[in-house]
């Protein structure tokens, strides 16, 4: 840079050296224990996803179980797609009968 210090360069690089170093070392739960890995680029641990599941392959049952609320809820959200749904029709056929009456006009 144009008439920049050289010192005042050489101090920034420190900073966003010192920067990387403290992002670095803050643990992100892999295991890994936050060890910085030659500067920025990627590190080659493999991180595993494991989900609950038996034997079977099937999820554990206790986590779905239906409360009262959520049957409840469900309850209340079909009746209110039904009600959407009834409406949708009847501007469905508003709109039949509005093409027909347009169609009628122009012949």
């Amino acid at each position: 840079l144009k008439g920049f210090p050289v010192m005042n360069l050489l101090q920034r690089s420190d900073l966003a050296l010192a920067l990387a170093e403290k992002i670095e070392s803050v643990p992100d739960g892999t295991g890994a224990g936050g060890k910085q890995t030659e500067g920025w680029r990627a590190s080659n641990t493999r991180m595993e996803i494991k989900i609950d599941s038996s034997p079977s392959g099937d999820m554990r049952s206790e986590y779905y179980e239906q409360t009262e609320e959520t049957k409840q809820f469900r309850q209340e959200y079909e009746m209110r797609k039904q009600k959407q749904d009834q409406g949708l029709d009847v501007i469905a056929e508003g709109l039949d009968t509005l093409k027909i009456m347009a169609e009628d006009i122009n012949e």
